[in-house]
């Protein structure tokens, strides 16, 4: 009798230790989702301002810089507007804490991408002192990798997203 009773104890035991194990099992996964819904909302409380001041900064320029008819004027807005504003654009993507590590491949392309629009508007800039007021290659090159990289960005991060089911919602370029 002794002997079923143990054998009854241990199975038991060791049923329980499986439910704890189970449960256990879920709560680390949990914690997991909780980490990474906490660290992509944080990142895109830090990087959406950033974000609409490098589309804002373009939306300037074309304003201020495509539209205007003095090129003295336009070459003044580039150099004393839009290239200070996208350097600061840029020193503030590169501050951005990035606490969670699955997120760095997507930081790392924002700020590539803002170190690429600002190599863009610098090389236009040059060209302009030189009396080129038509995009060069190498500034369309530079523009055309800042767009890439930018997509990029925002397709690693919506992957993300999407891993660990934190619903986000990229708005679309405002028109």
């Amino acid at each position: 009798m002794r002997i079923i009773w143990k054998t009854g104890l241990v199975f038991v035991l060791a049923i329980l230790m499986a439910g704890c194990s189970l449960v256990e099992e879920k709560a680390v996964k949990l914690m997991d989702h909780l980490d990474a819904e906490t660290a992509i909302l944080d990142y895109l409380d830090a990087t959406n301002p950033i974000i609409e001041e490098s589309y804002d900064i373009e939306v300037a320029a074309e304003s201020g810089f495509w539209n205007e008819e003095d090129d003295a004027k336009a070459l003044a807005f580039i150099t004393e507007n839009t290239i200070p504003a996208l350097e600061k654009v840029l020193q503030d993507s590169k501050e951005v804490t990035v606490d969670w590590e699955q997120l760095q491949p997507s930081h790392d392309a924002l700020i590539l991408s803002n170190e690429k629009l600002l190599e863009s508007y610098v090389i236009f800039a040059e060209d302009m002192k030189k009396g080129n007021y038509e995009m060069s290659e190498a500034a369309t090159v530079a523009y055309d990798l800042s767009v890439e990289e930018y997509e990029k960005h925002e397709r690693l991060f919506a992957e993300l997203a999407e891993e660990y089911k934190v619903e986000v919602y990229l708005e679309e370029e405002k028109e």
